[in-house]
């Protein structure tokens, strides 16, 4: 499976921005060269007992007309020096082709994997209040007129790493949110699944969208956070792909990058 490289600059023209510290910061970034990496997506024919599909459910969507097929794809993240993903979206936007006589049928998203990666992570804290209380009430209690009074909480929080959009719709994909211990850096996912519902006699096409916010080092312990959308200058501003050339019986493995 073949690789797109996606180059990132800001989205805002720091030309017309007012004079504002963070100014400097931001016309340094179109010199940053931060990437997704996104796998081209590979299509399967789905069969029987994959993604929960029963033999009659595929059938049966034969007998009306339609055919389910699985589009797979990874990504990956590469930040310049001085720079840190927070968060990014990959979108995929699915169409028919023009010259389908079922062309005005969208194809529908029906189901993505992951539709989440959760993350749980237990803290404690110790709080700590200071009371004052009247003489005669420290007396009987034999305590100081400026007690401090400590006490200990402890749960669970849950992250969202990644979740999964459009579920039902024909533009569908993920987001992806950095976090303690869940850096955006290197190969986050090497298999994202569509599974998407097409006319039988329709071409399959692909819109690649990608987005993010990136963390911008200016000086020593000085960020900010920049939207950044595909560069102007990348030959991938609005990649499509004709999936349908493509299509092949799935053998139910993930595919490997080469």
């Amino acid at each position: 499976m073949t690789n797109i490289d996606l180059l990132l600059e800001p989205l805002e023209d720091p030309q017309v921005k007012s004079a504002q510290p963070d100014a400097a910061l931001l016309r340094s970034a179109f010199g940053k060269n931060n990437r997704i990496i996104v796998g081209q997506p590979v299509v399967n024919r789905i069969k029987p007992s994959e993604f929960g599909y029963s033999s009659e459910q595929i059938q049966l969507e034969q007998s009306r007309g339609f055919e389910l097929v699985s589009v797979v794809t990874s990504v990956s993240f590469v930040p310049d020096s001085g720079c840190r993903f927070i968060a990014a979206d990959l979108t995929l936007t699915f169409s028919s082709g023009k010259d389908s006589t079922e062309s005005t049928v969208r194809p529908i998203v029906c189901e993505l994997k992951p539709r989440e990666v959760v993350r749980k992570q237990t803290y404690k804290e110790l709080h700590e209040m200071k009371a004052k209380m009247s003489a005669e009430f420290a007396k009987l209690l034999g305590a100081q007129l400026d007690e401090r009074i400590q006490s200990e909480t402890e749960g669970t929080e849950i992250f969202k790493d990644i979740y999964g959009f459009g579920l039902n719709y024909h533009e569908a994909g993920w987001h992806f949110q950095a976090g303690l211990g869940f850096p955006l850096t290197g190969i986050v996912h090497d298999a994202l699944y569509f599974v998407v519902k097409k006319p039988s006699r329709a071409t399959l096409l692909a819109e690649l969208k990608v987005g993010a916010e990136i963390a911008v080092e200016s000086a020593i312990d000085r960020w900010a956070t920049i939207a950044f959308g595909l560069a102007r200058k990348s030959n991938a501003l609005g990649h499509s792909f004709d999936l349908s050339s493509e299509l092949t019986e799935s053998d139910g493995q993930r595919p490997q990058n080469c």
